[in-house]
């Protein structure tokens, strides 16, 4: 191309000096400047925009190298001079290169031709997993209250001593441990098996229909024939000339294409859309009027407005005027899922660095106050209606078998010194009716005391609930501990042989529950450590 040619972008002008040096057919735009003055001058097979999915502004210089049309991000305006070109019936020689894709569920680049199904489920199984793991936390954490809801009514105080005398203590994790394994595993291997059998059957569908498969690359079937994907997608779009001479894309043809007659297994990532959106609804539902604290419950309200925006905004962009708004403004709703981002790193990572940073100071201001020490604590355990508190913060902390951990070994201790007493008379209504804390005489107490026989039942009781790591209320200790435990237990036993447990028990609530409880009450606490 000689150097004396140019192209104006001020007045969308075209000349050209030298025609002859026109290629009669172009494969690439690269490092191409030239003036056209006749429009006879371009290919002849290049002679309709109405497929073109691109516009271009008289403001926005051309970049000299594309390898294809379909990468031209641009609008155009008066282009009235402009001649038309195909871009399906010209572009096949170059169109495996990378081709850009708009699907319904989001942006995918292929390199070659391929068949649809796997252009079609590859995403949508990854999609499912996306999904999958989206609302996985929040049914987890719904089934985790309940639990800890469950285990404090099954393992109160009195109920303890009651079931320990029958050996009928509930295991509260029999129904926990199935859902949890249904949540995490059974439900996502059952989708993918029924997505490869929809593959199965799709595949044996084209081999033996024969006619059918013939038109498959036209109709909306999605086969096993090798397709060029982005010649259906850009069949779908149809530039049409609205006000001020501007070319308008027109979205709803390209979806129609896309997904197909409402018969066509292209509607299926829409109603998997819907049943997750009502997925996303019930969760929010269940946090909004349950006790349940989760700062990302948000998240699931975007996801749902993300999804009405996009799918009405396709049926709807070219009928509403408030939806064909909100659909240009949210970028097609994937503002939306970009704002939704924003909020997610907001919560996981801001707001819990900042409260980390706040309790720090927190504790270095009151690095010296007699409320931070663990005596103070053990004060605190030793009050029925702070224990209640704690138990609350508990429930919400997933930690309530530390609680549940401490009364109940308060009753053991408590019929300890009823047995060495020889008060121990199987009237355990008066024991649970006492005050918790206290949990035994100081000055009396002996860890190394044998186990009396009729306490066995309620300290094995103890031990296959908090202690045996299968329990429906197992604590975190440590397992040297928990070993220790067992070997005692079955050797020579000893009142004192939880006492190990307990200590490891308090110190875990004394750093994860007690500080919550010291910024919600701080002021309270320090008056009962005033006047106790």
């Amino acid at each position: 191309m000689e150097n004396s040619n140019s192209y104006d972008y001020s007045n969308m002008s075209y000349n050209m000096t030298d025609s002859s040096s026109m290629q009669s057919s172009y494969d690439s735009f690269d490092s191409m400047s030239y003036n056209i003055t006749g429009l006879n001058t371009i290919p002849n097979n290049y002679n309709s925009f109405d497929k073109m999915p691109y516009n271009m502004t008289n403001s926005e210089i051309l970049p000299s190298s594309y390898d294809n049309f379909t990468n031209i991000p641009y609008n155009m305006t008066n282009s009235e001079s402009i001649s038309r070109i195909d871009m399906n019936e010209n572009m096949n020689d170059n169109m495996n290169s990378y081709i850009h894709i708009k699907g319904t569920e989001g942006i995918i680049f292929l390199f070659a031709n391929i068949f649809c199904v796997f252009y079609y489920f590859i995403p949508l199984i990854w999609i499912f997993h996306y999904k999958h793991c989206f609302i996985n936390r929040a049914i987890r954490l719904i089934f985790l209250y309940k639990l800890n809801i469950f285990k404090v009514t099954e393992l109160s105080q009195k109920k303890f001593i009651q079931k320990s005398q029958t050996n009928t203590i509930v295991e509260p994790n029999i129904y926990y441990k199935s859902i949890y394994k249904m949540v995490n595993k059974n439900c996502l291997y059952n989708y993918y098996d029924f997505n490869f059998f929809i593959y199965c059957s799709i595949n044996n569908f084209s081999c033996i229909n024969p006619k059918k498969a013939e038109n498959i690359i036209k109709g909306p079937i999605c086969g096993m024939a090798f397709i060029n994907i982005n010649d259906k997608i850009s069949s779908g779009y149809q530039s049409t000339k609205g006000s001020g001479g501007k070319y308008i894309r027109q979205e709803k043809n390209a979806y129609e294409i896309l997904m197909g007659s409402p018969s066509s297994m292209f509607m299926l990532p829409m109603y998997i859309g819907m049943i997750f959106s009502v997925f996303c609804l019930i969760i929010v539902l269940v946090f909004t009027f349950t006790d349940i604290k989760d700062d990302q419950r948000f998240d699931q309200v975007i996801y749902i407005i993300f999804f009405i925006v996009k799918q009405s905004g396709y049926f709807y962009i070219n009928k509403n005027s408030f939806f064909t708004t909100l659909f240009n403004t949210t970028k097609e709703g994937i503002l939306l899922f970009v704002i939704n981002g924003f909020y997610l790193h907001f919560t996981s990572v801001i707001i819990p660095l900042c409260k980390c940073i706040s309790a720090e100071r927190l504790d270095k201001q009151y690095e010296n106050e007699p409320t931070n020490t663990i005596q103070y604590f053990l004060k605190i355990l030793n009050s029925p209606n702070l224990v209640e508190e704690l138990k609350s913060i508990a429930i919400q902390e997933f930690v309530v078998e530390n609680i549940l951990f401490w009364e109940n070994y308060c009753i053991l201790q408590k019929l300890v010194t009823k047995a060495k007493h020889k008060q121990f008379n199987g009237e355990f209504e008066n024991i649970y009716s006492q005050n918790s804390g206290n949990s035994h005489d100081e000055e009396s107490y002996d860890p190394n005391y044998p186990l009396l026989p009729q306490l066995v039942p309620y300290f094995n009781a103890f031990y296959h609930t908090f202690i045996d790591i299968d329990g429906p209320a197992a604590v975190n200790i440590s397992g040297s501990t928990v070993r220790r435990i067992y070997h005692d237990f079955y050797t020579y036993p000893t009142v004192g042989i939880f006492d190990e447990a307990k200590d490891e028990v308090i110190e875990s609530m004394y750093l994860s529950i007690f500080p919550i409880l010291l910024q919600q009450n701080r002021k309270q606490l320090g008056e009962i450590y005033t006047h106790p």
